[in-house]
Parts: C-alpha cells; sequence; structure tokens
C-alpha cells in the first residue's frame, strides 16, 4: 500500500492511494462488471469467505462523493493495483502540537519506507528527525545521540543507557494498537502496522514529559483499567474467553475491549486453532468470527454443540457469541441455526459488548466454566494441524 501525494497548491493537496497485490489477477471481462452491485471476482469467494459483492460499489459511491475518482488496474496472472485519488483542502501548512516543536530525534529502524514515514510525520509534528544507521558503534556514541531528544528504535535493537544522555526511546512494533500507542511501566511502544498521526504525537509528548499515562478511556467506561486481568484467576472464575478471529487488528480490538471489560482471554486464528484451545482450556465463553479460513465459526459452533450433546460428555452449555460484518436477516438466523447464543455485527461497540457479556456473566461477572476441557477433548475430534 502506498500513499502519495500526486500534486499540490497552497490550497489543496490531490492524495493517491493505491493498494496493489501479486495475485491472480482480474480478467478484463470481469473488470467490467466487478463495480456493479452483487458482483465479485471469483465465484468461490462467497463460498469460502462470505460477502454480498458490495464492497466496490459502496467505494466507488463514497469516493464520488467526496468528488474523487476510483480506478482499477489488473493483469491475469500479474495482479492487481486499486488507486483513490481525492483533492483534500489544506487547512494548516503546518502541524502544531504543544511541547514537540522544535525537538530533535533519530531513527534507528531497518525499513526504509517506515524510517521515512516517521521522518515526514516528525517535521509535520515539528519534530527534526534524521536516521541512523543500525550499528552497534553508531548507536553506542554518546556523541552521535547528544542533541536527541527522542529515539525511535525497531523491535530486538537495543542502546547502552550511557549512550542515550537524557533521550526518551520510543520502541516500534509492528502489532497493531487500536490506540496506535501504549504506554506501560513508562515505556512507550508505538506501532507502525499502521502508523497513526494521533498516536505518534500523543505518544511522542507523553516520553517527553516522563508521563506513565494510558490512552484516554471512551467515557462511560469505568469496569477496568487497560492492564490484562490475571489469566489463571479467570480460569477459576470461569471469566477467561476464547476469541477466534483470523484478522489481526480485529485481535488486538477484541482483546483491548475486553480488557477494559475486565475479562481475560486467549486469541487464536480460526476454528480449527479454537478447537484444540478449546480441548486443552476451560472457557466461560467463546466469541467468534463467522467467516474464518480452514473452519467458520458456524461449523466451529456446530462441532461445540455435537461435542455437548455427546453421551458422557459432562459438559454444559458453553455460551458462544458470533461476530459478522452482514446485517442480512438470513445471516444472522445462520448464527443461531450454528447454535450461536447470539451475534454481533461489526465493528461492535464496547457498550454493546458489555451487554451481551453481561447476560452471562450476570453483575458480578463470574461464571463457573461450562465447558470442561476433558470433556471436549473426549467428545471432538482431534483437531487438525
Amino acid at each position: 500500500m502506498r500513499v502519495a501525494v500526486a500534486a499540490q497548491t497552497r490550497a489543496a493537496q490531490t492524495l493517491e492511494m493505491t493498494v496493489e497485490d501479486t495475485g491472480i489477477g482480474i480478467a478484463p471481462d470481469v473488470q467490467a462488471r466487478l463495480f456493479e452491485p452483487f458482483v465479485q471476482a471469483e465465484s468461490s469467494t462467497t463460498r469460502r469467505f462470505g460477502g454480498t459483492g458490495l464492497g466496490l460499489t459502496i467505494c466507488r459511491k463514497l469516493i464520488a462523493l467526496m468528488g474523487g475518482a476510483l480506478e482499477l488496474q489488473s493483469a491475469p496472472g500479474v495482479g492487481t493495483r486499486m488507486t483513490v485519488r481525492l483533492v483534500m483542502p489544506v487547512e494548516a501548512q503546518r502541524y502544531k502540537v504543544s511541547g514537540l516543536r522544535g525537538k530533535r530525534g533519530v531513527v534507528a529502524v531497518a525499513d526504509a519506507r517506515v524510517a521515512q514515514a516517521l521522518v515526514n510525520f516528525g517535521e509535520a509534528l515539528g519534530i527534526d528527525l534524521r536516521r541512523v544507521g543500525l550499528s552497534a558503534a553508531e548507536l553506542s556514541d554518546p556523541v552521535a545521540l547528544a542533541d536527541a531528544d527522542l529515539i525511535f528504535l525497531s523491535e530486538g535493537i537495543e542502546i547502552p543507557d550511557a549512550a542515550r544522555l537524557g533521550s526518551r526511546v520510543i520502541c516500534l512494533t509492528e502489532k497493531p494498537k487500536p490506540t496506535g500507542y501504549r504506554i506501560l511501566d513508562d515505556a512507550v511502544r508505538v506501532s507502525i502496522n499502521p502508523i497513526s498521526w494521533r498516536g505518534l504525537g500523543t505518544a511522542c509528548a507523553a516520553a517527553l514529559t516522563g508521563l506513565p499515562t494510558l490512552p484516554s478511556r471512551p467515557r462511560g467506561i469505568a469496569e477496568a483499567g487497560s492492564a490484562p486481568p490475571d489469566r489463571e484467576r479467570a480460569i477459576a472464575s470461569g471469566r477467561l474467553i476464547l476469541v477466534a478471529e483470523d484478522h489481526p487488528v480485529n485481535q488486538e480490538l477484541i482483546r483491548h475491549q475486553l480488557t477494559l471489560l475486565g475479562f481475560a482471554c486467549d486469541v487464536v486464528n480460526d476454528g480449527v486453532e479454537a478447537l484444540a484451545a478449546l480441548q486443552q482450556t476451560s472457557y466461560g465463553c467463546l466469541i467468534t468470527d463467522c467467516h474464518m479460513p480452514s473452519l467458520s465459526g458456524y461449523e466451529l459452533a456446530r462441532r461445540v454443540r455435537e461435542a455437548e450433546e455427546a453421551p458422557r460428555a459432562g459438559a454444559q452449555h458453553l455460551p458462544i457469541l458470533g461476530i459478522t460484518a452482514n446485517t442480512a436477516p438470513e445471516d444472522l438466523s445462520q448464527c443461531h441455526d450454528a447454535g450461536m447464543d447470539d451475534c454481533l455485527v461489526k465493528p461492535t461497540r464496547l457498550a454493546t459488548l458489555r451487554e451481551h457479556l453481561s447476560r452471562w456473566f450476570g453483575a458480578e461477572g463470574a461464571r463457573q466454566a461450562t465447558m470442561p476441557a476433558e470433556a471436549v477433548s473426549a467428545a471432538l475430534p482431534a483437531a487438525e494441524a
């Protein structure tokens, strides 16, 4: 994915956002119909992953309403490129953040694109950032780092305390963060997957002032802090939740929401991994995406219910909450037909998730684990590798 300024005046910028792959490509006759409603390029897509074929139609309409254009370029066997062009007004030539303008910093990152993105963000924030090499000699030289207020480091790179002097270190991680950053135990971490404009500015300000603060909490949330609950204690009280979700950003979001609500969770990538986890651990609830590779949430729910009904299984009813992007009544009915107790529509609001979980965990938020691991192991076939 690339974002570039294609043209610029003092009043406006023309932005080009390009997403390109090296996949199977799209045939010319299909390209002509691809922006029509309910059309998908490959017939097995709906069967494997769901979807309605409305995504590109909606995108083109929204972009047109913004005065922009959406362009498709594709060749079978080569890949596909989608380009969005938008003319955006310039409200200010520079972004002003109190306490950041005039600061200096260094960027020690192996990925040249990430390093350049940080330099560009820094310029807009008023921070003078420069790239340095990753050699041990340069990162250990107090003279080279003497004028740095901030030091950005990739994961796995360390510098001696003596070389830091008064500099504050910000660690970069590829792990997605809902707010774009996290501050824990006075250590500041910024996600580059993707880089959040607001998150980067907040993290820099916090690092420079030494504030061990956490990202601001949405109004009305007071159930828990941001530190994950103790897992073993959650198992004992039946509060450990199993989450089956294949998208890494959605994984981080649901984990963050559950933490705010006071729940510990285990996260797996698909239904096959969920079955394996159920064989090893007793959970108080299962939250599953409906459309996943290998084993869908629908089939996962069916197998869990079959295990509960098996003779001598001794398993109690495990609450299962499905999550889907589809809002059609037949899709929601499919969740109940598969044995799910309820279904949420993406994106899931924190208040909605709290309301659904309270139905099973009650006011005290505790319940006994409803499906002993021994019972699941005996009733379910071994999960596929």
